[in-house]
């Protein structure tokens, strides 16, 4: 049902967007703060929220429009901005939480050993290539919020 609105050309591309970032996006990113984020899932992402501004647009692949293009002309906010941005606020929350399971979970270590190749990408991850000791770094909850944006920025310019 929604597809049909984002498709029609008679629909006007601001009310494609405010659908787009209502609907679209919570849909798309629903408890993302949660996933492991590899690069086949970032790139799932990423060309999801392009083809859906490209049939917004009305542009197929035919018509050799760059990616770069589309954005400009959309300016939507990126959904890999979004997933970050809700993986640092959740972390935050994780850590600042009492002995809970969730806090129990993230500090647990299996184990054993792991199996040979490259190991699997696990949450915390992405949080402590930004800061090894986000355990304590959270605790500030002043000074947390405002690491955010250089947690979505760094990342960015990675992936």
């Amino acid at each position: 049902m929604m597809s049909k609105y984002l498709q029609d050309e008679k629909f006007p591309l601001s009310l494609k967007k405010k659908i787009f970032a209502q609907c679209v996006i919570p849909t798309l990113l629903y408890a993302a703060e949660t996933w492991a984020t590899t690069k086949n899932l970032n790139n799932k992402i990423r060309s999801t929220q392009l083809s859906i501004e490209r049939k917004m647009l009305g542009i197929a692949w035919l018509d050799k429009v760059t990616n770069k293009k589309v954005r400009e002309q959309t300016k939507l906010p990126g959904a890999l901005q979004l997933l970050k941005s809700y993986k640092w606020k959740w972390a935050g929350h994780v850590a600042r939480a009492s002995e809970d399971w969730t806090n129990t979970v993230t500090r647990w270590t299996p184990a054993g050993k792991r199996k040979k190749g490259t190991p699997k990408t696990r949450w915390v991850e992405d949080i402590k290539a930004r800061d090894r000791s986000w355990m304590t770094s959270a605790q500030d909850r002043t000074a947390w919020p405002s690491q955010r944006e250089a947690f979505v920025q760094q990342w960015n310019s990675d992936g």
